[in-house]
C-alpha cells in the first residue's frame, strides 16, 4: 500500500526491483506476494487487464506454496477484476467474465471454509454479492449478503456490518423496495456512528498525504487505502 505514496513510475520501479531480487533467493512465495502487490496496484490505478494477467501469475505460484490467506486474497482480486472488465465489454464476453469471477469466488469460499477463516468467508460473500448485482440477480445477492452479515455479527466486525447494510440498501433500491432500502441504510449509518471519530482521522491523514500524489488516479487510490486504514472500509469506494 505504501507504494501508492510514490509517483506511478517510481512505485512500479521499486516493486520491479524487489521482484527481480527474489528468484536468486529461491523465494517463490515472496515472488507471489510481490506479484499480488503489483496486481492490486494495477487494479487501484484502473489497469484492470494488467491486474488480471499479473494476478493469474501470482495465483499459479500461490497454489504451489500453500499460503491460504494470500491465495484467498488474490482469488478475490481476480474475481473483482473480471467483474469490472465485464462492465465494459460486449455482451458475448460479459457472461464469460462473470462466470470466471464466480469460479474464483467459489474457490475463495472453499478455502475460507476449509480453514475456518470467518473474516475471509464474509469478505468473499461481499464480493460475490457485487457479482450478483452486476448480473441483476438481486435475490442471490440478498442471500449471500445475509450469509456474510451473520458471520460479521459473530465476529463483531462493525465495518463489515455497515458495508453489508449499505449493500442490502442498494439491492432493495434496485428492486424498488424503498422502505426496506431506507431501513437498511439507517441501520448501516447507526453502525457507522459506532466507529467513532474515524471520518476526522481520514480527513487528517488525507490532508497530510495528498501532496505526495502526482495524479487524480493516485489521489483516489490513496483515499481508498486511508479509508481502510482509518476503519472506514465500507466507505472506501466513496472515498
Amino acid at each position: 500500500a505504501m507504494l501508492l505514496l510514490f509517483p506511478a513510475g517510481k512505485s512500479a520501479a521499486l516493486l520491479a526491483a524487489c521482484l527481480a531480487a527474489r528468484p536468486a533467493l529461491g523465494d517463490s512465495e515472496g515472488i507471489a506476494r510481490g506479484l499480488t502487490q503489483r496486481a492490486w496496484l494495477n487494479s487501484l490505478r484502473g489497469q484492470t487487464e494488467a491486474a488480471v494477467l499479473v494476478g493469474e501469475e501470482a495465483l499459479a505460484l500461490l497454489r504451489q506454496t500453500g499460503n491460504t490467506l494470500a491465495t484467498i486474497d488474490v482469488l478475490r482480486l481476480l474475481a473483482d477484476a473480471n467483474r469490472l472488465l465485464a462492465q465494459r465489454t460486449a455482451v458475448a464476453d460479459k457472461a464469460r467474465l462473470l462466470n470466471q469471477a464466480e469460479q474464483y469466488l467459489n474457490e475463495a469460499l472453499d478455502y475460507a471454509r476449509e480453514h475456518q477463516i470467518a473474516g475471509e468467508e464474509a469478505a468473499a460473500y461481499a464480493t460475490l454479492a457485487g457479482l450478483y448485482v452486476a448480473r441483476r440477480d438481486y435475490d442471490s445477492a440478498h442471500k449471500v449478503t445475509r450469509k456474510g452479515l451473520d458471520i460479521l455479527y459473530k465476529t463483531g466486525d462493525l465495518r463489515g456490518q455497515a458495508m453489508a447494510r449499505y449493500t442490502l440498501a442498494n439491492i432493495n433500491m434496485q428492486c424498488r423496495n424503498a422502505t426496506e432500502a431506507l431501513t437498511q441504510a439507517a441501520q448501516g449509518l447507526q453502525v457507522t456512528q459506532q466507529l467513532g471519530d474515524r471520518v476526522e482521522l481520514w480527513l487528517n491523514e488525507m490532508s497530510r498525504l495528498a501532496p505526495c500524489c502526482a495524479s487524480v488516479a493516485e489521489l483516489r487510490a490513496l483515499g481508498a487505502i486511508v479509508a481502510w486504514r482509518s476503519g472506514l472500509a465500507h466507505a472506501r469506494e466513496a472515498a
